[in-house]
């Protein structure tokens, strides 16, 4: 979903950049604008329905059953989402409708909140589908357990769910984009490319390195209560040498299973433990779950995606360095094959974009996921262990399942089979890990000569 979600949001936004001039016919764009909001949710709603009334009639549903069918039920209502969100924006024209009809163009944050809301509404519409469905669940399993059944609270579900999934997108991406409008009303000499990467660049270096601060605040934390288990857990990072500043319980009502490290720096580095993870899983599974999060720390993995995420730019950069206007031949090559430079911007770049994040990036986090589970089984002297390697074995087992998985839904996470591959033959061949650390390598190598040269281009140019 998160992948569904940032792809709307980019293209909002790209698209809402290059909107000019007002359209007209403001009412009746504004009303298809509006019914667009529930076509998703209602499909969900009834789509969802007989499992709905199955639950209520049954004694029992298993978890499995409910969650196949509501998975079934996302996929085709998230696909209808996008499409409504793809012809709100570029056959509705909102973006041009909110910036120059309504007269927020000149509002910084203003016009980007409303042009937003077509994209969040029916999600947050979504996600309230999704709780009565939770509900109505949970009310099955305390019937046939002869419980009472538990408050129906959606807001609850609604607010984890907008936490979880829009929190780490849009409030970094509103950050950015308000600092900028802000800075470049009063500073108009801010917009030029050059100015804006010194004035931000530190901005963005801020926010990534209080990344954590802003996840313990989004998420429902809490530490870790005192115990052996946290004992052994803060053992664990001081073997590895990984300094953290807390191990917190993210607290999801029991909804995800699922372990998080952020921080690139010592004092602002946090581990999340979802309360799902910790009570599905034996302390075993934990330790290997945690040290597969230490090796995302010991191998360097979130500077590795950032210098993957960013590589593009750096290439970009120093092209347009070497070879002046290339930008503007670009534009004009695309521009006499019919794609005006509007269409480029809202839309060619952002595919382009797209297909980079889920091709390249995503292709390289599985890696460094492959890489992780690796460093989870292996010994201070570099052997394989059989036990830790079945310990994490199992603890994905329980976290995900045996089943195949959607790779759009997994884009930065291998499927679970593969995962399990990957541990079952670095056991039977210890050569095997040896081979694969090698490849990484390699590519890290390869990733930091393209740097190089960009910054030796960019070097030259600016001499």
């Amino acid at each position: 979903m998160q992948l569904a979600i940032l792809l709307a949001v980019v293209c909002a936004l790209a698209h809402g950049e290059s909107a000019a001039g007002p359209v007209g016919g403001v009412p009746w764009r504004t009303a298809l604008v509006l019914m667009g909001t529930i076509v998703a949710p209602l499909a969900a709603a009834i789509g969802s329905r007989r499992l709905v009334r199955g639950l209520a009639e049954a004694d029992s549903v298993s978890a499995a059953d409910c969650e196949r069918t509501w998975t079934r039920i996302e996929g085709v209502t998230l696909a209808l989402w996008l499409a409504v969100v793809a012809a709100t924006m570029y056959l509705l024209a909102w973006p041009r409708v909110v910036r120059s009809d309504f007269g927020l163009g000149g509002w910084p944050l203003v016009d980007e909140l409303v042009i937003l809301l077509p994209v969040v509404v029916p999600l947050l519409l979504l996600w309230t589908v999704m709780a009565q469905l939770q509900w109505s669940f949970q009310a099955s399993q305390a019937h046939a357990l002869g419980d009472e059944a538990p408050r129906y609270q959606p807001w609850r579900f609604v607010g984890q769910c907008a936490r979880q999934h829009l929190g780490l997108i849009l409030l970094p991406a509103l950050a950015v984009i308000g600092a900028h409008e802000l800075v470049v009303k009063f500073w108009p000499a801010a917009s030029d490319g050059r100015t804006a990467l010194w004035l931000f660049g530190p901005l963005l270096l801020a926010m990534l390195v209080g990344l954590p601060l802003l996840l313990k605040r989004i998420w429902r934390t809490s530490p870790l209560p005192a115990g052996e288990l946290r004992e052994t857990l803060i053992g664990i990072c001081g073997e590895q040498r990984v300094g953290v500043r807390d191990i917190l319980v993210w607290h999801t009502g029991g909804q995800m299973a699922n372990a998080a490290v952020a921080g690139i720096v010592r004092g602002c580095r946090y581990v999340f433990l979802t309360d799902g993870l910790l009570t599905r899983l034996s302390s075993d599974e934990v330790e290997a779950v945690l040290r597969h999060e230490v090796g995302h720390l010991t191998g360097r993995h979130m500077l590795l995606r950032m210098l993957m995420l960013t590589l593009p730019l750096a290439v970009w950069m120093a092209a347009t360095s070497v070879v002046p206007g290339l930008g503007e031949r670009l534009e004009t090559g695309l521009a006499g094959l019919g794609i005006p430079e509007a269409i480029q911007t809202s839309l060619v770049l952002p595919a382009v974009l797209a297909a980079y994040a889920i091709l390249v990036v995503g292709r390289y986090s599985k890696w460094l996921e492959h890489e992780a589970d690796l460093a989870a089984a292996t010994n201070a002297d570099g052997s394989i262990d059989r036990s830790a390697a079945e310990s994490l074995a199992r603890a994905l087992v329980k976290i995900v399942g045996r089943g195949p998985s959607s790779r759009l839904r997994e884009w930065l996470h291998p499927p679970i089979t593969e995962r399990l591959a990957v541990l079952a033959l670095a056991v039977a061949d210890p050569n095997a890990a040896i081979r694969f650390r090698s490849r990484l390598s390699r590519v890290a190598w390869a990733m930091g000569t393209i740097y190089a040269g960009a910054a030796i281009a960019l070097l030259v140019a600016g001499g």
